[in-house]
């Protein structure tokens, strides 16, 4: 049986994680951004900007693979919410 989100309705903690396949993805999109990004920055001149876009896109792959998606929480009938009676 899967984890659970505690406090939440019975919402499996796996069941709304991003796919693998969309993670590749959008690391290939960031990775690639941030080598065209370094390589024009170096291109024209600026010292450390071309290399903080490296730190920056990496920084984003990285947070990308390790942080789960946010969720909103659920609110439950009768716990005080807009739509109790």
């Amino acid at each position: 049986m899967p984890s659970r989100i505690a406090g939440l309705t019975d919402i499996p903690l796996r069941v709304c994680d991003m796919p693998n396949h969309i993670k590749l993805l959008l690391s290939a999109v960031v990775f690639v951004t941030a080598m065209i990004v370094h390589f024009f920055q170096a291109g024209t001149g600026h010292g450390l900007t071309h290399w903080l876009v490296l730190v920056v896109g990496g920084v984003m792959i990285v947070a990308l693979w390790m942080f789960p998606e946010a969720r909103k929480p659920t609110r439950r009938h009768g716990d005080g919410g807009a739509n109790d009676a």
